[in-house]
């Protein structure tokens, strides 16, 4: 055989290497998809309450754990790896088909186990216990066989002369960029367009698909290694044995496990750093989908680069534990970099959204580069770790499986520990930029730990004094990076800065500032208003927002025939709950998910009256939906307050399961009263919101709160009760409603807007939001920065002007109904809807045909649309023409208009006489006199009372 034919049957046997490799990636990607359908999915069956979701993200992580301690002690038979690999691709692949159905499952024994520990139900055992349980149930054979992937193929790969931490750089790193690619599809892209179920299983076909080409590629390689020689089984080839030393280094069994003790702490470290950028950078960049996938796209694609680039910055270097100490050193320093980027991210935002105008899709652009800056040189060095510790431990190619397998599960071990204390105790107790500091203390106490043992492989000279000034730079660095101010990070610049004027923020006191379990929660003041901000976004004030908060509780309590037991989603600033009380309900039920809003609630007590003392109320902190579903009997009154519909997971509380949900807990006559903002969507997110309630709910009408909010009221059956008995409770309770704006009752039923099915064929043509497909959370944040609310009040008004307040039709309607087409009319002239106004105020003076005002309005409506024939018809077919002055005077409005100046000016002479002071007539009859004369007689020259 010749060189040249040696040459090339090298290169064939590389070809299913660099396939192997192109497999990894995609299933690393399959890995990612799959974790966030599912953690999407067992939220909706076990809440989405923080600790029930950390429980199921560390029974993930476990799982991950276990399969990499199984494969380190099943990766003695090399040559079979590959085709063992290509099994454990198979068999996740058939899971996550089959997931969709096991989910359902799931469901229902999820049920089960709430009824069978209802006995004992608490907040522990409902979110800790019970999501334990169905997570380790449901998760542990795909995330074990998910972990037993790496170890397995990185020993089936391994082979040849060489450094080993080459290949396992190269494995890890395009797993780990799958894994980043997953995120965009899984996370962006799939679950929207397909929804979950749908998602799952194309995951799960690739995975097969995958599976299927590399047991291929092992049969294939099995067949020509059969073939081959004798003398050519050293040659490099993939899929052979080859027990060859990787590493001179000696180290005892106390530093190895030393080392795998510290490299679990360093990936407690690295998930505490995770979780606490993510809250760090949704503060100035929102909480919507997009950006907390963006901060997990940037960590992985920060690790995923950092282990791919291992063969570069150590090609040539004997590795030991100084260069460990350097990595963890420059970790630390990473960190404390990134504590001072944050501090100042909402002024860099504020720079990005002027220099892209607004644009959505650049601003997630800016973004990124922003939180590349921030993450890159920590996430960097964190992916250089484990090809690191993989070269640095393993001392043949035979045992690198165990080994990788080994440090995998350590630090896997050590993750799962950083996401039961970051999010359950640091973050919390510390906050968030404390928690950072205490991350990079462990990775810079790493750092020195690894330099002192390493102190017995080299002697003290130039590198004691390198390591000794980084250690002092970076404790130097984390102690005078300044800390965050809650003025600058509560701004909230990710919704408001289009009405923040350049680029310096405005003033605002900060009453209150602590990060909870889910986000952080602040008390703030500006321009004398008090506001609750939820990671800076305002969810509820003292100004503008106190219509809302009472309406949301005074409407369907004058509505409701009965109001004894109320379910209320939201605490917010406890002014609903307060409204609510005011109507003497025997039970409220308050569910909140987070406790520091509790806490910021006392600072509301001069407008929700100190509801805590209250023992009609009990405030419940847990996931609402999950609550609801758990509870026995029925409510007379569900109000529904959650945040906006573009903030991550608040889409699953406007879908047609959870509407579903409160329909079925609802009594026979029990009403649901939705919030829902109009500012900040578009029109087509407003009628999808809108047709997944109207596809619930029988009975349902719209009702306007405070400005760019409804209300949406929907009924099991139409309202049954009295509008006498309504006006007199709107009475009883007239100072809680002035307090939203409402001055009597008249200006109440105003605020009705329309029925459902006069807008029915509006959003019927428009698809669902639902569990498994929940498009509001992935629409809605495009349309953050417009607002097109009054344009959609008035349409909605222009659907539904005919209609009145859900009131019986068979009750005789009082003076203050009848005037509500005309009140309307007024909204509709004003949205510019002229035509319908006539129609309007046509079908009013059905109703009242003596109401003069209604008639003046008519007849100038007219006039101005050039009807003046038939404006002139309806003056005088009134009888009290010619003894009402305003009448009189609209009359003469209309002669004018018909060129008829002489007889106009009569018709103003007898207004005149009819009310001699009243304002508009003489300014007409001073028109007049001025076409007819040339001369200006102001009429104020004449009445100095007038003009006073």
């Amino acid at each position: 055989m010749n060189e040249d034919q040696l040459e090339l049957d090298q290169n064939m046997d590389h070809t299913p290497f660099r396939g192997l490799i192109i497999v990894f990636f995609l299933s690393g990607m399959c890995g990612l998809i799959y974790e966030i359908a599912w953690m999407r999915r067992l939220g909706l069956s076990l809440g989405t309450s923080h600790l029930a979701i950390v429980t199921v993200l560390a029974v993930y992580m476990t799982g991950l754990a276990l399969g990499y301690v199984w494969a380190s002690s099943h990766t003695h038979i090399q040559k079979k790896c590959i085709g063992f690999y290509a099994s454990l691709e198979i068999m996740i692949g058939m899971y996550g088909c089959a997931s969709p159905y096991l989910l359902d499952l799931a469901d229902q024994i999820q049920q089960i186990l709430d009824q069978t520990l209802l006995p004992i139900q608490s907040f522990f055992v409902s979110s800790f216990i019970v999501p334990c349980l169905l997570a380790f149930g449901f998760l542990l054979i795909p995330t074990v066989a998910m972990g037993a992937t790496l170890p397995i193929i990185i020993q089936g790969t391994a082979v040849g002369p060489g450094r080993i931490g080459r290949p396992v750089a190269l494995f890890y790193g395009t797993n780990t960029a799958g894994a980043m690619l997953g995120t965009v599809l899984g996370g962006l892209v799939l679950v929207p367009i397909l929804g979950i179920s749908l998602t799952l299983i194309s995951a799960g076909c690739c995975n097969i698909l995958l599976g299927s080409l590399v047991w291929l590629l092992y049969h294939k390689t099995e067949q020509r290694s059969a073939s081959q020689p004798e003398e050519r089984t050293n040659l490099p080839l993939p899929f052979t044995e080859e027990k060859t030393r990787v590493t001179e280094v000696r180290l005892s069994k106390g530093v190895v496990m030393g080392v795998m003790l510290g490299y679990s702490l360093a990936g407690l470290a690295s998930l505490t750093c995770q979780v606490t950028w993510s809250r760090g950078l949704i503060l100035s960049f929102g909480s919507s989908i997009y950006a907390f996938s963006l901060v997990l796209i940037t960590f992985l694609g920060g690790v995923a680069l950092g282990s791919l680039l291992f063969p570069v910055f150590f090609r040539k270097k004997r590795l030991d534990l100084v260069h460990c100490s350097y990595l963890h050193i420059g970790i630390s320093l990473g960190i404390s970099f990134s504590i001072m980027l944050i501090g100042i991210l909402p002024l860099l935002f504020l720079y990005l959204f002027r220099i892209v105008h607004g644009s959505f899709p650049l601003l997630i652009a800016g973004e990124f580069l922003l939180a590349m800056a921030t993450l890159f040189v920590p996430t960097l060095l964190m992916g250089l770790l484990f090809p690191f510790f993989c070269e640095l431990l393993t001392r043949t190619k035979a045992e690198v499986g165990s080994i990788t397998g080994k440090l995998g599960a350590y630090n896997t071990i050590g993750a799962v520990a950083g996401i039961f204390l970051s999010g359950l105790l640091f973050i919390p107790w510390l906050g968030s930029e404390n928690t950072l500091r205490l991350s990079s203390s462990i990775y810079l106490g790493l750092g020195l730990l690894w330099f002192l043992l390493s102190r017995k492989q080299h002697k003290p000279g130039l590198t004691d004094r390198n390591v000794s000034i980084l250690i002092g730079l970076a404790i130097v660095f984390l102690v005078c990076v300044p800390n965050w101010d809650p003025t600058v990070l509560s701004q909230g610049v990710f919704q408001y800065a289009p009405q923040i004027e350049g680029t310096k923020l405005p003033h605002l006191d900060v009453l209150y500032c602590r990060d909870g379990w889910t986000a952080q929660v602040a008390v703030t003041e500006q321009n004398d208003i008090r506001g609750l901000r939820i990671n800076g976004k305002v969810d509820g004030s003292d100004g503008r927002d106190m219509k809302t908060q009472i309406l949301l509780a005074g409407l369907p309590a004058l509505l409701a025939p009965s109001r004894k037991h109320v379910f209320i989603l939201g605490l917010g600033t406890g002014v609903t709950a307060q409204a609510m009380l005011e109507f003497n309900p025997d039970q409220v039920i308050c569910c909140e998910i987070e406790q520091r809003v509790l806490e910021a609630a006392h600072f509301f007590s001069h407008i929700n009256e100190s509801i805590f003392s209250d023992p009609r109320l009990q405030i419940i902190i847990d996931d609402a939906r999950h609550r609801l579903r758990n509870h026995e009997g029925h409510f007379d009154i569900i109000i529904n307050e959650p945040s906006n519909p573009w903030i991550r997971g608040i889409a699953n509380l406007f879908s047609i399961e959870f509407f579903s949900l409160c329909r079925q807990k609802l009594s026979d006559h029990g009403i649901i009263c939705q919030w829902l903002h109009l500012y900040g969507m578009s029109e087509l997110d407003t009628r999808i919101a809108l047709n997944s309630f109207f596809h619930v709910f029988d009975t349902v009408s719209i009702w306007e709160g405070s400005m760019g909010d409804i209300l949406l009221i929907g009924m099991k059956q139409p309202i049954r009760k009295d509008i006498t008995t309504i006006e007199q409770e709107f009475i009883e309770h007239a100072t809680l409603f002035q307090q939203a704006g409402l001055q009597d009752f008249e200006q109440f039923l105003q605020g009705h807007v329309a029925r459902g099915k006069s807008i029915d064929h509006w959003v019927s043509q428009t698809t669902l939001n639902t569990d498994d497909r929940p498009v509001l959370e992935f629409t809605a944040p495009f349309n953050l920065y417009q607002d097109i609310s009054a344009d959609i009040i008035g349409r909605l008004i222009l659907m539904g002007y005919r209609d009145l307040p859900p009131i019986p039709q068979h009750i005789p309607l009082k003076q203050t109904a009848q005037n509500l087409l005309y009140l309307r009319s007024m909204k509709l002239l004003s949205a510019g809807f002229r035509t319908e106004a006539v129609e309007l105020l046509d079908d009013s003076l059905q109703f009242h045909p003596e109401n003069r005002n209604i008639i003046y309005s008519l007849v100038i409506y007219l006039m101005n649309m050039g009807e003046l024939e038939r404006a002139e018809s309806i003056l005088l077919g009134q009888e009290q023409l010619d003894n009402d002055a305003l009448l009189q005077l609209a009359y003469a409005r209309v002669l004018h208009g018909m060129g008829r100046r002489q007889e106009a000016a009569q018709a103003c002479m007898r207004a005149t006489e009819l009310g001699p002071a009243y304002l508009p007539t003489k300014i007409f009859c001073s028109t007049l006199e001025y076409d007819q004369t040339g001369v200006v007689n102001h009429p104020f020259d004449q009445h100095d009372e007038l003009r006073k």
